[in-house]
């Protein structure tokens, strides 16, 4: 803008034809002898005649100052909307939000789908990630991060928007659905399981002591997609997340929720703390709906 500004001068004076008249037209109080000064020392910096005058206190534009003039217009005449939407807080930009696939299809897509039919303005990019690493907050990686944290450092700050409970699934059948049922069929039938080095790992480990299961066939797979499709294949049983209230959503299997404190899993949105707060992540707070089934 300060490049621009020596610009100001010659651009009131062309827009209004003389200089009392742009004197009157300027956003701030400026002398007549102020702007004759600024346009001088444009055209000497030029090396050109930009306005020329035709009476009293009519100027026109010269071949150069109308060249220099419909390029300089736009930005001038877009300035004052732009600088009262800066100050209304009323502007887009980019929102990166990371998340896991499970929250980004039941969590954060249909959240996102509120905040851009109120404010198409803001794009979006997301990043599907296996684990919250806070740091991608820090770095600047990231504005928004909804995941499970094991912790909370005072720098960033956390909200909590939903929870994620662990499901006993198994084929579908016609038997009633109860614990007793789902306990024979983690016994009777093949354990589909996450990786090794999946975080979710740990989640079917802790629920299998919790029920005293200790699986003798195990399957691999990488997410809880193709876990649940296999299950729904007859190729076995398992436990997987999925968020609590919504469960797992599958026509071919049957899904339990493990009502036990050590089966839920709080879900924060967490971004940086700042001095000034990010206008956008404001915004996009202002639309995140209740959590299903509470927290």
């Amino acid at each position: 803008m300060a490049q621009f500004g020596k610009y100001e001068g010659f651009y009131w004076v062309a827009k209004c034809g003389g200089y009392s008249k742009a004197v009157r037209a300027f956003p701030y109080p400026i002398t007549q002898p102020g702007v004759h000064a600024q346009v001088k020392r444009l055209e000497s910096e030029l090396g050109v005649k930009l306005l020329e005058r035709i009476g009293r206190d009519t100027m026109v534009m010269t071949s150069a100052g109308q060249m220099l003039y419909e390029f300089i217009a736009p930005y001038y005449r877009g300035l004052p909307n732009v600088l009262e939407r800066l100050r209304a807080y009323n502007y887009g930009g980019l929102l990166r939000v990371q998340s896991s696939r499970l929250l980004i299809r039941d969590i954060v897509s249909p959240w996102m789908s509120r905040l851009k039919k109120s404010h198409g303005e803001i794009r979006l990019v997301f990043d599907e990630i296996r684990w919250a690493d806070i740091d991608r907050l820090r770095n600047l990686e990231a504005d928004l991060i909804v995941e499970f944290f094991d912790e909370f450092p005072e720098d960033i700050v956390f909200r909590p928007i939903a929870g994620i409970r662990a499901h006993m699934v198994a084929p579908r059948g016609d038997t009633e659905v109860n614990n007793a049922y789902m306990c024979e069929r983690l016994h009777a039938l093949p354990f589909i399981a996450y990786n090794e080095d999946s975080p979710d790992w740990a989640l079917q480990q802790k629920a299998l002591r919790a029920y005293k299961i200790e699986p003798q066939d195990i399957i691999r797979a990488d997410n809880s997609e193709t876990i649940v499709g296999l299950v729904g294949a007859s190729l076995g049983a398992s436990i997987v997340p999925a968020v609590d209230g919504v469960g797992v959503d599958n026509r071919d299997v049957v899904g339990l929720p493990i009502n036990v404190d050590e089966a839920f899993f709080p879900v924060h949105v967490a971004w940086r703390r700042t001095e000034f707060p990010n206008p956008i992540i404001e915004r996009a707070l202002a639309f995140i709906d209740d959590p299903p089934g509470g927290i």
